[in-house]
């Protein structure tokens, strides 16, 4: 369970996602949990069909890596979150770059 303000920062980037791979799958790699925080490495996968950061369609197959930390309330509910991804390697295949 998110806190209201973390649910509204992530809702824009996820409906861009998922609209520009509407494919997208998360295949989760890792996970360590330690008191109230929690790591998961994710590799995620999708075909390339809308506009992604302002570049159009490719129809390119993408895959980058991302890193998320969770720190949890006593009631179990996500206060604070942190998302490291692989952006250089997503602008490369989107030939940003």
């Amino acid at each position: 369970m998110y806190s209201t303000e973390l649910k509204a920062s992530a809702a824009p980037v996820l409906t861009e996602i998922r609209r520009a791979l509407p494919d997208v799958q998360a295949l989760v790699e890792a996970v360590v949990a330690e008191d109230d925080l929690l790591a998961v490495r994710i590799r995620y996968t999708g075909t390339h069909l809308g506009v992604l950061r302002g570049v159009a369609p490719t129809g390119r197959v993408l895959a980058w890596e991302a890193m998320t930390f969770r720190r949890f309330d006593n009631f179990g509910r996500v206060v604070e979150r942190w998302i490291i991804g692989d952006d250089l390697s997503l602008l490369r295949q989107l030939d940003m770059i």
